[in-house]
């Protein structure tokens, strides 16, 4: 079985989405991000670390401007959670509106 998961990271605030739909949406959206120098490595990405290489973005720790990832993920159905518990989405708004940059990560197992 394959499992197809994007991950998005801001501070205690976590986004998460499943499913090959998620996958395809979210990697083009990034991809072009990348493609546009609007994305850049982690420098704690394990995927690095480990020496693990993919020509691909998938598996990598991805940084964004949180106003990219507003207008480029925005047809991804994610779920937020802010230090375990859910949020809505005027919440989230509120709680990303304090924050410049996001983590991404994108994953196929």
């Amino acid at each position: 079985m394959t499992f197809y998961d994007a991950f998005v990271k801001c501070s205690d605030l976590v986004g998460e989405a499943h499913g090959l739909d998620t996958l395809v949406k979210a990697s083009k959206a990034l991809e072009a991000l990348v493609e546009e120098e609007k994305a850049e490595l982690m420098s704690s990405c394990q995927s690095c670390k480990d020496a693990i290489s993919h020509n691909t973005i998938l598996w990598h720790d991805w940084e964004i401007y949180v106003s990219d990832f507003l207008s480029r993920f925005d047809s991804v159905e994610w779920k937020w959670s802010k230090s375990g518990l859910s949020m809505s989405k005027q919440q989230l708004g509120e709680n990303l509106a304090s924050h410049r940059k996001l983590q991404i990560s994108l994953h196929e197992l």
